[in-house]
């Protein structure tokens, strides 16, 4: 029995030796393009794709419009420190003696001056635009700065 099996394995190894010395590689003929030719072909189409991306870039950098940087709108009363302690002024000193002691002129409603709003104030060495601006929030104003 083990005399046959030996027999087997050793039938069987030279069955595969064979069968793949009797076995041919085929090769491709030159029939078609070759693969260098290929690639080449391919590369020159990347290469031509690529040049017209860069050429459409650089037209669209042409056509861009310059813009610049918004800087920000001066606003003198940012320049103005002052210290201001009041209580029970009119709204209406207030606010023209805030004008006064920043050097700028002033127009107010009539009805400002009609409604006698009371004011109590403390700052001390703040913008004048920080006064200004809690005087107009707390009796629900506006201002305007023009020309200055």
């Amino acid at each position: 029995m083990k005399y046959c099996i030996n027999t087997w394995i050793v039938l069987i190894f030279f069955l595969l030796i064979f069968t793949g010395c009797i076995h041919e590689d085929i090769v491709p003929g030159k029939d078609g393009p070759s693969i260098a030719s290929e690639i080449k072909t391919d590369s020159d189409l990347l290469a031509a794709k690529q040049d017209n991306r860069k050429r459409t870039l650089e037209q669209l950098k042409k056509n861009s419009i310059n813009v610049q940087p918004v800087l920000p709108k001066y606003d003198p009363l940012e320049d103005h420190k002052i210290s201001f302690s009041m209580v029970n002024e009119k709204l209406e000193t207030v606010l023209y003696l805030l004008a006064d002691t920043v050097g700028m002129n002033l127009m107010l409603d009539q009805g400002i001056a009609a409604r006698q709003n009371l004011v109590t104030l403390d700052f001390q060495n703040v913008p004048a635009k920080k006064v200004l601006k809690e005087l107009t929030e707390q009796f629900d104003l506006d201002y305007k700065i023009d020309g200055n």
